[in-house]
């Protein structure tokens, strides 16, 4: 399928009900107290997570992934 350039193209995806997200990993990653982030990476992880939910969508289960 092709797309033109600035035009957001979602894919349906059959998803397994259960486990965690991809939002949740982040969330539960970034939530670590172990660690103490300054701004700087946060700002990556945060580029990070919206490359990644972009191909892959925001609620896509772990679990779905190849």
């Amino acid at each position: 399928m092709a797309a033109t350039i600035g035009t957001k193209v979602e894919a349906k995806v059959s998803q397994p009900e259960g486990g965690k997200s991809i939002d949740d990993l982040f969330g539960l990653f970034l939530a670590d107290p172990a660690k103490a982030r300054s701004r700087k990476p946060e700002m990556h992880y945060d580029s990070l997570k919206a490359i990644v939910t972009d191909v892959w969508g925001e609620g896509r289960r772990l679990q779905s992934i190849d």
